[in-house]
């Protein structure tokens, strides 16, 4: 894809209606497939890539673009990275098409050409890629062609402000190579070659697992430094490593080094990029940011693996209180549990773990009341606002729970 953005161009050698839709716009000529928005009979939205019609005419390019579309079935389920496939042509079929999900979303080439991202939100979403890939390559799945124009940032419906990249185009570089094996007309477009490792770019039938390492350092680049990577890369002395950009986290340089390496064999393996790039994990939760901290705990924005859900996660620095005292945090959280106040906190979990006891409740959205005060912020909130407080406490109190 060439763009994220639909824009309708209408094209001469493109019947306006394939299979069973309607093509609404032109999104973007790629390497091999135009992308269209199409709508189908019943009204829905989907995203329908036809395969050039002179790549059309053979038949083994046909059937490798129709496999490509078909390898990470297996894979939907996994992870929400993969984009869901809808049909495809029949076979023989004069206009070779498949259908996948339409995305909604910016392209991370179009967000990093505006001004990029936030570092830690930018690494949050580049360790969801390199999870998806980690999750193909298992399963003796490579993409062999990523760039940003590949890459959807698309809003999660269930937390505001939080972003899922979706992944697209796996499987299209065996095309391209197999085309290029053919002698049909093909090229790599511009902005895909700063991305691709340069292997490929010497033998495009060079496509491996190592391959997609380096894409995935490239925008990692990109995003940290503002444009993709020189080439070729200049290393230190010994050959082992080199001076990047202060952009750069410190703690990522080292595997960046490996991840852009010329020798493919040098490069690691992408679960152990995965690894490198995700949050913090404690039992059952991934840290995903620290929200505050005091003497007692550190409250985190988490998230709990075993079922996908979001919260915040106060960790206590010390063991706390017996359950049973009146002012253990844990004896507070049952009363909240039990309350049913509308201005108490809902709790969702409680336990210990790594021998740190912890609390998982709901987001806590908005501001902290001591950063409210010093700045004046009250004023005429600040009696039904004192009201709600007592209003809480009150609640606690009839469960026989102290606050302090």
């Amino acid at each position: 894809m060439e763009s994220a953005r639909p824009i309708f161009r209408p094209r001469q050698d493109v019947p306006r209606r394939v299979g069973h839709y309607d093509l609404r716009a032109d999104l973007g000529a790629g390497d091999i497939s135009t992308a269209f928005e199409a709508q189908y009979q019943d009204g829905s939205l989907a995203l329908l890539k036809q395969l050039h019609p002179w790549l059309s005419d053979s038949p083994e390019i046909a059937g490798a673009f129709l496999r490509a579309a078909s390898s990470i079935d297996a894979l939907r389920q996994n992870d929400p990275a993969f984009v869901s496939q809808i049909e495809r042509s029949p076979e023989g079929d004069a206009v070779v098409y498949v259908v996948q999900a339409l995305v909604a979303g910016e392209s991370l080439s179009s967000r990093l050409a505006s001004g990029g991202m936030a570092p830690r939100a930018f690494q949050a979403v580049m360790w969801q890629v390199a999870r998806c890939l980690a999750v193909a390559h298992e399963a003796g799945v490579v993409h062999g062609d990523l760039h940003g124009n590949n890459v959807i940032l698309s809003p999660d419906s269930q937390e505001p402000g939080v972003l899922i990249p979706r992944v697209l185009d796996f499987g299209i570089s065996q095309v391209v190579a197999r085309a290029q094996e053919l002698r049909l007309p093909i090229s790599r477009s511009a902005p895909a070659r700063d991305y691709l490792a340069p292997e490929i770019l010497q033998d495009a039938t060079s496509v491996s697992a190592a391959a997609d390492v380096y894409s995935v350092g490239a925008l990692l680049y990109h995003g940290f430094c503002g444009s993709p990577p020189p080439r070729p890369l200049t290393f230190g002395p010994q050959g082992k490593t080199g001076t990047l950009p202060p952009q750069v986290p410190a703690k990522l340089a080292p595997l960046l080094w490996r991840m852009l390496s010329a020798i493919p064999a040098e490069r690691p393996l992408m679960r152990h990029v995965a690894e490198a790039l995700g949050p913090e994990i404690l039992g059952d939760f991934l840290l995903l940011a620290r929200v505050s901290q005091d003497p007692r705990s550190t409250l985190y924005d988490a998230q709990r693996r075993s079922d996908g859900k979001r919260g915040h996660l106060r960790v206590f620095l010390s063991p706390a209180e017996d359950g049973n005292s009146r002012r253990s945090p844990i004896a507070a959280a049952r009363a909240l549990q039990q309350g049913r106040s509308p201005y108490l906190v809902k709790f969702y979990d409680q336990g210990a773990v790594q021998g740190k006891d912890y609390l998982f409740m709901e987001p806590l959205n908005g501001t902290f009341l001591g950063e409210r005060v010093p700045r004046g912020g009250l004023r005429a909130a600040a009696f039904p606002l004192a009201l709600q407080i007592a209003q809480a406490l009150l609640t606690l109190h009839q469960q026989d729970v102290l606050y302090l």
